[in-house]
C-alpha cells in the first residue's frame, strides 16, 4: 500500500498524520468500506456462503420487524377502538395475541428452523387480523392492505426470495378469502381480487429483488473485504519494507516540507523521523551547483512530466554525500496531486567510482589517441606480426619506407623483406620472443627505393592470460647511419691503434692516480715495460719520472680533469740511463656515460727544442738589454738637443737680440742727424725683421707656453698662429689630456712641430688636422694633410727631421709612423706610453 503523504509512525507503530494522535489503519478505510456492516455480529465475518449469511440476517431482523408490526398493530387497534368498530376487550385480546406470537418468534430466531417459524410468524400475525376484522365485519379492502403491508414487510426484511414470499402470500391469500364473506366491501368483488393479486405479484418481485441485491451485497462486500484485506497486507509489507529498507525513503508536500521520513532517512539525517516532519527538503541540501534544479525538478514531477533519475548533494552526519532519487507524485482520495514520493540511494562511492571510471576512460582515450598519432606520425616504423610473421598492421612509415601501400602488405610475410643475410637472425629472434620474457632486439636491413637500410627492432610479444604470445609487435629505428659510424669508427680505432702502436710518440694511458693502463710499443720500449705488466695494471708513470717534476706532473692529472679537460705538461724522463725533457699532451677518456674514466697522454721528446728555446730566450734577453740601451742614449740625446736648444735659444734672446736691439737704436740716431736717409731707414727695417725672427726661433727653442699651459694648450694655440686664410690648421683633442712629464711633452710636442712644419713649408697644403688623444693607457698623436706628399722609398734617409722624429718616438718607448704617397697627402702618427706628471713635478 503506497505510503499517503502527510503520514508518519506513531510510537505504537501505525501511521499517523503530523500533529494528530495515531489511529488505526481500519479507520482510515474508504467510506465505501464502513457503511452497511450492522452493529453486533457481523454478517459478513460469519457467514461462509449466500444461504446461512441470509437465515443470519433474517434471525437477526426478527426483532426489529417484530417491533416495527407490533407498533403498526397497536395504531390500527386503536383507530379501530376510537371509531367503535372494535371493542376494547377484543382490541386487548388481539394485541396480546400479536404479542405472544411477535415474543415466540423472537424466542425461537436463532434455532435452525428460523425461516419456518418467521413464515408460521407471519400466517399467525395474517391469521389474527384476518379473524379481528372479521369478527366486526371490517373493510376488505383495509384488510388487503394491512395483509399487503404485512407480506411487503416480510419481504423487505427477511430478503428470503419468491419461495418463501409465495408461501407467505398464499396463507394470507387463503386467510382473506375465508373472511371475505364476513367483511364488509366497498368495490366490487373483482376489481378486490384484482388489486389483492396484483399486491401479493408485487411482494414476490419485492422480495426476490431484496433477495438478489442482497446477495449481490454479500459479494460486493466479500469482494471489498478481500481489497481492503490485500491492501492491508500491502501497507503492512510497504511500511516494513519502507522502515527496514537501506534506500532513503520521504515524502513531501507541494511545499517542499517533508510529511513522512524513513528510519535510514532519519540516521543518515542525525534526527528522529518525529523531528524531521515538517522540515523544509532545502534545509539538508548543499550550496553545489547541481543541486540548483532541485526545486524545479521536483515542480516538474508533481506537474506529472516524466523526470529521469537526479543526482542531489546532501549535508548528513556522514558529511557531504551524493543520492540519486528518483520521485513520484502522490494524490488524495479526490485525486488531487497533493505532494512527492521520493526513493534515494546513496552513491557517493560509486559516483566517486564512476568519476575514477570516467577519468580513467577518459586517459585511455588519450592514451589511444596518443599511441595511435604517435603510431602514425613518427618517422619509426611499426608493425604487427601473428605468430607466422604475416603482417596483421603496419603504420605509414614503413609503407613509405618499402614503397608499398598498406593494402599490399597486409597478409604478407615479413620476412620477403629483410636481407638473406639477417634472415636466420631475424628467424631466431622471432622464436625467442615468444618465449619469457617476450622482448628481444635484433637488427637487419630492409630494402628501400634508395638500397638496403640498416633497422634496429624492439620486439614484444602481446600475451594472452593463459601466457602464450599471441602476436608479434616491433618498433623500428632507423640506424643506417649509426651502422655506418660504427664500421667507420671500428676503422678509425683500427687506423688509431695502427697509428698508436707504430708512432715515434710514447702514448699511454693512466688513471688519475697515475696508475699505467695502456702504453704503446714506444712507450713500452723506452722505459723497458712488459705489456703483462701493464695490462695488469702492476706499473705506475712515476718511477721513470724526475722527481723534482712528479709533484708537477700528478697536478696536471688533476687539472686535466676540469674544464676544458686538456694540458700540457713537460717533465723530464729517463730513457736509457739520459734525462730527456718531454713533452704530454694530456686528454681524457670517457665512457659510454659520459664519465670521465682514464687520462690519455701523448709524449714526445723536446730535449733539442728546449735547448734551442733557452738559446733563444738567452739571445731575446740580450736584445732587451741592448734596445734599453739605446733607448736611454736616445733619451739622452734629446735631452742633450733639448738643452742645447734652451741655451741657444737664451744666447739669442739674452745676447744677440740685445746687441742687434742696440745697432738698431745706433741706425735710428743716425738716420735722424742725416735727416731721412732711405738707405738707414731700409737698414733700420731689415734689422727689425732679423730681431723678431731670432725671437720667433728663440722661443721655438724654448716654447715658454709648453711648461706653463701643458701640451693640449701648446699644441692648439701653435694651430691657431699656423692658420691663414689659404690654409686650415685645425687642433681636435676626443679625450682629456693630462698634464705629462716634462720629457713626454716635450718629445711629443717637438714630433707635433716637425710635422705641422714639414707639411706648412714643403707639402703646400690646403687642410692640416692633429688629432690627440689617450687610448688605453697610450697617447696618439696623428698630424693629417692633404698636400703632395712623398716617396718614402725615394726620400733621404739622412732628413734630419725624420731622424729627430724617430730618435724622440725610440726614447719615449713608442712607435712613429709615416704614411704618404705622391699626390695622397702625408699621415704622422705617433704612439707611446702615457707618463704623467708627478705631484712633486707639477708644484
Amino acid at each position: 500500500m503506497p505510503i499517503r503523504p502527510g503520514v508518519r509512525r506513531a510510537h505504537d507503530g501505525t501511521l499517523a498524520r503530523p500533529g494528530a494522535d495515531a489511529a488505526p489503519l481500519t479507520d482510515r478505510r474508504p467510506a465505501a468500506l464502513q457503511c452497511t456492516a450492522p452493529t453486533g455480529p457481523d454478517v459478513v465475518q460469519t457467514a461462509t456462503n449466500t444461504r446461512s449469511a441470509a437465515a443470519h440476517l433474517l434471525a437477526n431482523r426478527v426483532p426489529s420487524f417484530a417491533g416495527a408490526w407490533l407498533v403498526v398493530v397497536a395504531l390500527i387497534t386503536l383507530i379501530e377502538t376510537l371509531q367503535g368498530r372494535l371493542r376494547i376487550g377484543l382490541a386487548f385480546a388481539f394485541l396480546a395475541g400479536h404479542v405472544a406470537l411477535v415474543g415466540g418468534a423472537v424466542v425461537l430466531r436463532s434455532t435452525s428452523g428460523a425461516r419456518t417459524i418467521v413464515i408460521a410468524l407471519c400466517g399467525g400475525l395474517a391469521a389474527s387480523i384476518t379473524g379481528t376484522f372479521a369478527s366486526f365485519g371490517g373493510s376488505a379492502e383495509i384488510l388487503g392492505v394491512m395483509l399487503f403491508a404485512l407480506c411487503a414487510s416480510a419481504a423487505a426484511f427477511f430478503v428470503w426470495g419468491w419461495k418463501p414470499q409465495l408461501a407467505l402470500n398464499t396463507l394470507t391469500a387463503v386467510f382473506w378469502l375465508l373472511a371475505l364473506p364476513h367483511l364488509g366491501i366497498s368495490t366490487s368483488p373483482l376489481e378486490l381480487v384484482g388489486v389483492s393479486v396484483i399486491s401479493w405479484v408485487i411482494t414476490l418481485g419485492l422480495a426476490e429483488s431484496m433477495r438478489r441485491t442482497f446477495e449481490a451485497g454479500l459479494v460486493l462486500r466479500a469482494r471489498e473485504r478481500e481489497a481492503t484485506d490485500a491492501l492491508q497486507k500491502s501497507y503492512d509489507a510497504y511500511r516494513d519494507l519502507a522502515e527496514n529498507a537501506r534506500d532513503f525513503i520521504w515524502t513531501a508536500d507541494l511545499d517542499g516540507r517533508l510529511t513522512y521520513v524513513n528510519q535510514a532517512t532519519a540516521r543518515i539525517l542525525g534526527d528522529t523521523p518525529n523531528a524531521l516532519v515538517g522540515r523544509a527538503t532545502a534545509e539538508f541540501l548543499t550550496d553545489h551547483p547541481d543541486n540548483l534544479d532541485v526545486a524545479a525538478t521536483l515542480g516538474r514531477i508533481a506537474d506529472g512530466q516524466t523526470v529521469a533519475p537526479l543526482a542531489v548533494e546532501c549535508a548528513t552526519v556522514l558529511g557531504r554525500r551524493w543520492f540519486e532519487v528518483v520521485g513520484t507524485r502522490t494524490r488524495d482520495r479526490a485525486g488531487r496531486v497533493v505532494g512527492i514520493r521520493v526513493i534515494g540511494r546513496d552513491i557517493t562511492e560509486r559516483r566517486a567510482a564512476e568519476a575514477e571510471r570516467r577519468r580513467a576512460e577518459q586517459a585511455l582515450h588519450e592514451s589511444e589517441a596518443r599511441y595511435r598519432g604517435l603510431v602514425e606520425s613518427t618517422q619509426a616504423v611499426f608493425t604487427r606480426l601473428d605468430r607466422e610473421g604475416r603482417i596483421l598492421f603496419a603504420n605509414d612509415a614503413i609503407c613509405r619506407l618499402i614503397g608499398l601501400p598498406l593494402d599490399a602488405m597486409l597478409g604478407k610475410s615479413l620476412f620477403q623483406w629483410v636481407h638473406p643475410d639477417d634472415l636466420e637472425e631475424t628467424r631466431a629472434s622471432m622464436d625467442a620472443v615468444m618465449r619469457p620474457p617476450h622482448r628481444v632486439l635484433v637488427e637487419n636491413r630492409v630494402p628501400t627505393p634508395h638500397g638496403w637500410r640498416w633497422f634496429e627492432w624492439e620486439g614484444s610479444a602481446i600475451v594472452e592470460a593463459d601466457g602464450s604470445a599471441r602476436e608479434f609487435q616491433s618498433i623500428g629505428l632507423d640506424v643506417t647511419e649509426r651502422k655506418e659510424a660504427e664500421h667507420a669508427l671500428q676503422a678509425s680505432e683500427a687506423r688509431y691503434r695502427s697509428l698508436v702502436e707504430s708512432g715515434l710518440e710514447l702514448i699511454a694511458r693512466a688513471d688519475p692516480t697515475g696508475k699505467l693502463l695502456f702504453a704503446n710499443d714506444a712507450y713500452l720500449c723506452a722505459f723497458d715495460y712488459r705489456r703483462e705488466d701493464v695490462e695488469a695494471g702492476r706499473v705506475t708513470i712515476l718511477p721513470h719520472i724526475h722527481e723534482d717534476d712528479r709533484a708537477r706532473v700528478l697536478e696536471s692529472f688533476q687539472r686535466v680533469l676540469r674544464p676544458p679537460y686538456r694540458n700540457v705538461v713537460v717533465s723530464r724522463v729517463r730513457i736509457g740511463g739520459n734525462w730527456r725533457r718531454f713533452e704530454w699532451e694530456q686528454g681524457v677518456v670517457r665512457d659510454e656515460s659520459g664519465a670521465i674514466t682514464e687520462i690519455q697522454g701523448a709524449g714526445r721528446d723536446v730535449t733539442e727544442r728546449h735547448v734551442a728555446e733557452e738559446a733563444l730566450h738567452r739571445s731575446l734577453e740580450d736584445l732587451k738589454r741592448s734596445e734599453e740601451r739605446l733607448r736611454r742614449l736616445a733619451r739622452r740625446q734629446a735631452a742633450i738637443r733639448e738643452e742645447e736648444r734652451r741655451r741657444l735659444g737664451l744666447d739669442l734672446h739674452d745676447n744677440v737680440c740685445q746687441e742687434l736691439a742696440a745697432v738698431g737704436v745706433l741706425l735710428e740716431v743716425s738716420r735722424a742727424h742725416a735727416r731721412d736717409s732711405a738707405e738707414l731707414a731700409q737698414a733700420v727695417r731689415h734689422l727689425a725683421a732679423v730681431i723678431e725672427h731670432l725671437r720667433l726661433v728663440s722661443r721655438e727653442l724654448r716654447p715658454m707656453m709648453l711648461s706653463d699651459l701643458g701640451l693640449m694648450e701648446s699644441l692648439r694655440a701653435f694651430a691657431t698662429n699656423a692658420s691663414s686664410l689659404q690654409r686650415s690648421v685645425t687642433a681636435r683633442f676626443p679625450t682629456a689630456i693630462p698634464r705629462l712629464d716634462d720629457e713626454t711633452e716635450i718629445a711629443v710636442y717637438r714630433v707635433a712641430q716637425e710635422s705641422l712644419g714639414n707639411a706648412l713649408r714643403h707639402a703646400a697644403a690646403r687642410t692640416i688636422d692633429l688629432l690627440l688623444r689617450v687610448d688605453d693607457g697610450r697617447l696618439l698623436l696623428e698630424v693629417r694633410d692633404d698636400g703632395r706628399g712623398f716617396d718614402r722609398t725615394t726620400s733621404r734617409s739622412d732628413s734630419l727631421g725624420l731622424a729627430s722624429m724617430e730618435e724622440r718616438a725610440l726614447a719615449l718607448g713608442g712607435r712613429l709612423e709615416i704614411v704618404s704617397d705622391p699626390g695622397r697627402g702625408t699621415c704622422v702618427r705617433l704612439e707611446c706610453p702615457v707618463t704623467v706628471r708627478s705631484p712633486a713635478t707639477a708644484a
